[in-house]
């Protein structure tokens, strides 16, 4: 698993203000997504905006669906006749799915080691 590291932070450009505060308490260290998201010194809004940049593409394509769905409900609720954001949604969720399904018959053993 890649490990979020401030000089692969400063790369990003982030604002000088934001990594300021970042380097004073966390610089020299690495992080794992789940340490990373968990810092408490950092603003939430900045440990999404590095994870997003970090990511690699198909995973943020299945994040943003996630998101979606996750709100999918306040939409129905004022539109309920209105299957349009679900569809596309659902789409993107199966083929997500289906992905993962087809790398782990090519290689059983990831399956193994995860049980």
């Amino acid at each position: 698993m890649k490990k979020i590291t401030f000089s692969a932070v400063k790369k990003l450009n982030p604002c000088s203000e934001r990594l300021e505060n970042a380097l004073k308490h966390y610089n020299g260290k690495s992080f794992t997504i789940k340490e990373f998201l968990s810092l408490e010194r950092l603003y939430h809004d900045d440990k999404v905006w590095v994870a997003v940049r970090m990511m690699p593409n198909k995973n943020i394509r299945f994040v943003a669906c996630e998101t979606a769905k996750s709100v999918l409900n306040l939409y129905e609720a004022e539109y309920p006749d209105d299957d349009r954001p679900r569809k596309p949604v659902k789409e993107a969720l199966k083929k997500k799915v289906n992905s993962l399904l087809r790398r782990l018959r090519r290689r059983p053993r990831l399956l193994r080691s995860k049980l």
